[in-house]
C-alpha cells in the first residue's frame, strides 16, 4: 500500500542475539515493572513480579525473531535501504523504502 519511495518502519519486540543479552533485557524490564508497581502503591515483591513476568500466558505465543532476519525478509520482498535504525535490548526500530 506504500507509494513508490514510501518508507516502512516497524517498532518491534525482537529476539535477543544470545542468552546473556536476553537475561539483561529481562532483568532490566523486571526492574522497571517492579519500580512502576511500587510507585503505584503495590505490595508485591520483586520476586513475585519476576515470576509473573516469566510465567505470563502470552510468553509461548510471542515468537520473537532477530532483527537481522526481519531485515532480510524486507529485502527479499523488494525493500531498499533496509536497516535497523534504533535498537535497545529487544526493542528495535527497523524498516526500508519501497522502490521508486
Amino acid at each position: 500500500m506504500l507509494k513508490p519511495g514510501g518508507l516502512f518502519l516497524n517498532l518491534e519486540h525482537v529476539a535477543s542475539p544470545n542468552p546473556v543479552i536476553e537475561k539483561l533485557f529481562d532483568e532490566t524490564f523486571i526492574d522497571g515493572l517492579y519500580d512502576y508497581h511500587v510507585r503505584s502503591g503495590g505490595n508485591a515483591s520483586k520476586q513475585e513480579i519476576a515470576e509473573k513476568f516469566y510465567n505470563r500466558e502470552d510468553k509461548v505465543l510471542n515468537k520473537l525473531t532477530l532483527v537481522e532476519q526481519q531485515n532480510d525478509w524486507l529485502r527479499e520482498i523488494g525493500f531498499q535501504n533496509v536497516d535497523c535504525f534504533f535498537k535497545l535490548f529487544e526493542l528495535a526500530l527497523f524498516g526500508g523504502q519501497k522502490p521508486m
